[in-house]
């Protein structure tokens, strides 16, 4: 509704400014400008109030419950695996997202290889069933001031990294904004789900760039910290673990969680020559490891192993969120890493392993990834999970319910 609103009105203003050119009328021409510029903040004004006003945490938890409740839950847990997915996660908008690298329909490509290969059937999987609501984005921490940015096309096309600034805002709120906002739902969804089965994958997601203040490299949302957030205030949990092994330093939660390393854990592998090279949010890492192009496969998982055991048995999370970024592939030019496909399979396989052997809950997303190949290693890899792990029948010891 709100995309909606705002396109009507972006078709009015233009109408008038275009009618000013005509006419030669400088006060026509500038009146359309200005009130581009003004009326977001009325908009934000309205919509905030009514978010606020409309949500309260009882509510949501409330829907949650009846959505993943234990007896819906049983009822599909035959053909339903906690993965996520909906078509609205991929990014289309006129050929314009080739302008950046990253592969924004790498979602739907995933999820119809596992179905090619008989490990979805095409209802034996969860949707989110809307975009991540106003009211809930600002009950976890969300910046009214950051989203007051997003009505500005200037300010989006900065954060995707495309410069599309001539386009209406509403232009890029559907085709780039409301994706993500899906994305950002499974992720919550995902760890929801995870807290009964075990284990969920969000196939999409992962956008560690993104804090809940501003946004960057092709990240807006901050669906890391919100599934984390969500998970505390509607579930009690406490101690949480981010591993991000995107190639990548995942700036955003790490600005986020800066000043909570009591409760959250951050363990961040990447390659620190490359962007960000944010060292305000390096603060926030509990334990980075620098990997780069000479990291080998084998010492990649021998120190991701061995790291990642000593560190679940003494910090003992309670969930753990596994950002899985493909860019450290050999061949992937932002990244700039050397891993074969085989060491990305192995490396999926030590975190949940390690997670399942000790009943930690742990959810998966996607985040980078550069190449073609990348979708066909990430569906390799989940596949892998079910033939060596048996994920598809793998039952928690502790149930958590709201």
């Amino acid at each position: 509704m709100y995309t909606l609103i705002c396109a009507v009105q972006d078709l009015a203003l233009f109408g008038i400014f275009i009618t000013g050119l005509v006419l030669l009328e400088w006060q026509i021409i500038v009146f359309p400008i200005l009130i581009y510029i003004l009326i977001p903040f009325l908009n934000e004004l309205v919509y905030n109030c009514f978010a606020k006003l409309l949500f309260t945490i009882e509510k949501e938890k409330k829907r949650m419950e009846q959505r993943y409740s234990q007896s819906e839950l049983e009822n599909k847990y035959i053909e339903n695996l906690p993965i996520l997915y909906h078509p609205s996660y991929n990014i289309t908008a006129c050929g314009i997202e080739k302008l950046h690298p990253f592969d924004s329909v790498k979602y739907g490509r995933v999820f119809n290889i596992l179905k090619e290969k008989g490990f979805l059937q095409e209802q034996g999987f969860y949707k989110p069933k809307e975009k991540v609501g106003r009211g809930l984005m600002l009950h976890l921490g969300m910046s009214p001031l950051y989203l007051l940015y997003l009505n500005y096309a200037a300010y989006v096309s900065k954060c995707i990294e495309i410069p599309l600034f001539f386009l209406p805002a509403s232009f890029l709120r559907w085709k780039v904004l409301d994706p993500m906002m899906f994305s950002t739902q499974g992720s919550i969804d995902a760890a929801v789900l995870s807290l009964k089965r075990g284990w969920s994958i969000n196939l999409s997601g992962g956008y560690h760039h993104a804090c809940r203040q501003s946004g960057g490299g092709f990240c807006i949302y901050p669906d890391i910290c919100f599934a984390i957030e969500y998970l505390r205030k509607c579930f009690g949990i406490k101690r949480c673990m981010i591993v991000d092994l995107d190639a990548h330093q995942g700036n955003g939660h790490e600005r986020d969680f800066i000043d909570d390393k009591e409760n959250t854990f951050i363990l961040d592998f990447y390659n620190h020559s490359i962007y960000p090279a944010d060292t305000f949010a390096a603060k926030g890492i509990s334990l980075s490891k620098n990997v780069d192009f000479d990291t080998s496969d084998s010492e990649y998982i021998s120190m991701l192993r061995k790291t990642l055991q000593k560190i679940l048995d003494q910090f003992k999370p309670e969930f753990l969120l596994y950002n899985a970024g493909t860019d450290c592939l050999e061949g992937d030019r932002l990244g700039q890493m050397n891993l074969s496909q085989n060491c990305i399979i192995q490396r999926d396989q030590v975190v949940f392993e390690e997670c399942l052997n000790r009943d930690i809950p742990l959810t998966m997303v996607l985040s980078g990834g550069y190449q073609q190949i990348n979708a066909p290693v990430i569906a390799d890899s989940i596949l892998n999970l079910d033939q060596n792990l048996k994920i598809k029948n793998y039952n928690r010891k502790k149930l958590q319910n709201p």
